[in-house]
């Protein structure tokens, strides 16, 4: 399943997986935070957009991987690969810094089928066509 936060563009729909669509990142927390809560599978791909209002995509990160870990038997569970979307100049930038606050891919917009077909190879969560 993909959540997807805050992303306009459909380069992550599938017909191979439910994505889930969020405008605020303070609700893809409290779904992962029910989800948690109910003992349910949690994301296997959230993409967000390094530009949201009110928190950013490595914030939000960061605060979805906090709600994991608190989790009593946080070990059963798989973490959910992260992949945050800005533009190509930003993305230089941040792939060090996204990749210490535990952000799995970088990418650059605007994002192409291809290029989400080739992340989510590298995820493990696409065979190779």
């Amino acid at each position: 399943t993909i959540l997807s936060v805050y992303l306009p563009f459909r380069a992550f729909s599938s017909s191979w997986a439910s994505t889930v669509r969020l405008h605020k990142m303070e609700e893809a927390i409290d779904l992962v935070d029910r989800r948690l809560a109910n003992q349910q599978t949690i994301y296997d791909l959230i993409v967000t957009d390094y530009h949201m209002p009110v928190c950013d995509g490595m914030d939000a990160s960061k605060a979805i991987r906090a709600c994991i870990s608190q989790q009593e038997n946080s070990k059963m569970y798989k973490w959910p690969f992260i992949c945050l979307l800005t533009t190509d100049e930003e993305a230089r930038k941040l792939v060090e810094k996204a990749k210490a606050q535990g952000i799995d891919e970088v990418l650059a917009k605007p994002v192409f089928k291809s290029t989400a077909q080739r992340m989510l190879i590298r995820a493990n969560l696409l065979i190779r066509p």
